[in-house]
């Protein structure tokens, strides 16, 4: 899965920036051009994805996207449609997941309420942040529901959605699918 998502976020017209912890891992040779990687830095999931916002926005970039690399089949449609809702100022675009997370946040001014204080890893995460995202004096946009594939649920649901796709879709977890199912 980890392929995968950063092969379809190098294939699309954006800048990868890889966040990552611990030592880096080995990256195939066709995602190593179009992928800087950069090591995660912070006490928590919210302060990392904080500091990554920080710093790329520091490295020139007007806008960005946390996008995680637990739903291969995310539509490109979905993170197309996060970076065009960003045209506005103080723009920010969020992408509920079935299990009250989010799959992606995107923005084009660092908003520090987004993050600070806010407890990660439970059914209410996507709530909280829309809830604080709406406070703020910014332009919010929800895209369409998806999942992330953590448990037997999501990934039955992906084993799904992978038989009904086009086979060049996240060839890499298909072919870790199919020698599983052997």
């Amino acid at each position: 899965m980890f392929a995968d998502a950063l092969g379809q976020y190098a294939s699309l017209d954006c800048d990868v920036r890889l966040y990552i912890g611990g030592e880096p891992r080995a990256l195939p040779d066709d995602l190593r051009v179009a992928t800087s990687i950069h090591e995660q830095k912070g006490d928590g999931l919210g302060p990392r994805m904080q500091r990554a916002l920080l710093e790329t926005f520091a490295a020139g970039y007007d806008r960005c996207a946390l996008i995680g690399t637990d739903h291969p089949t995310l539509p490109s449609a979905f993170i197309d449609h996060a970076f065009g809702s960003l045209s506005e100022p103080k723009s920010i675009a969020i992408g509920p997941t079935s299990d009250g997370g989010y799959y992606l946040l995107a923005v084009n001014h660092f908003f520090p309420s987004l993050f600070a204080g806010m407890a990660y890893s439970h059914a209410d995460v996507f709530d909280q942040t829309l809830a604080r995202a709406s406070n703020e004096d910014a332009h919010v946009t929800v895209l369409p529901p998806w999942y992330d594939v953590d448990d037997a649920e999501s990934l039955a649901q992906m084993r799904t959605d992978l038989a009904a796709l086009p086979k060049d879709v996240a060839p890499r977890t298909r072919q870790w699918v199919d020698a599983s199912a052997m």
